[in-house]
């Protein structure tokens, strides 16, 4: 026996290696990656919430979106009380 592998098995082991090493960078660089993209985020959020808040400020809802709203809420607040005054025999 030689001290000395075969080729092959220099080969394989180097193929070996360079695979590991490319999935330990692989998943070291997304974790960094998410890391990045969490705090972009955070970051983002105040300005996203000043915006958020200013924004109907700024830019009232036109009337006709504001009537539906109401006429709807009306409608649910009906509904809720026509059924409740028949669950308790209120008529």
């Amino acid at each position: 026996m030689s001290a000395i592998p075969d080729p092959t098995v220099l080969l394989l082991a180097a193929g070996v290696a360079a695979l590991f090493g490319w999935f330990f960078w692989f998943v070291i660089a997304r974790m960094f990656g998410t890391v990045r993209h969490i705090s972009r985020m955070l970051d983002d959020r105040s300005a996203r919430q000043r915006a958020a808040i200013a924004g109907p400020v700024t830019r009232p809802a036109p009337l006709w979106l504001t009537a539906i709203r109401v006429i709807l809420v009306a409608t649910l607040a009906g509904l809720l009380a026509y059924q409740l005054a028949g669950k308790f025999q209120i008529r």
